[in-house]
């Protein structure tokens, strides 16, 4: 006997590597890493400074908060 096992969702991981293009992965780099590096720039190099994965889910979640707050400010206080 002989098993041959597939994932569930095979078919949609082959149309995700088929679109993937390098051109289109470079953008998409470009436009995910932007916020990460802000953020870690923004805590003084990526350190938290709790020790618990509680204290640590919420310092990020702090972080992701006055990074959204001050990019909407940005965005709103531009002139037309």
């Amino acid at each position: 006997r002989r098993y041959v096992q597939r994932h569930l969702d095979e078919d949609a991981l082959a149309r995700m590597h088929q679109r993937a293009t390098p051109d289109m992965m470079r953008k998409r780099r470009c436009t995910a890493e932007h916020p990460f590096g802000t953020i870690k720039r923004m805590m003084a190099g990526g350190r938290f400074l709790t020790r618990n994965l509680k204290g640590t889910r919420t310092e990020m979640a702090l972080s992701v908060l006055a990074y959204n707050i001050r990019r909407t400010i940005n965005i709103t206080s531009k002139p037309a």
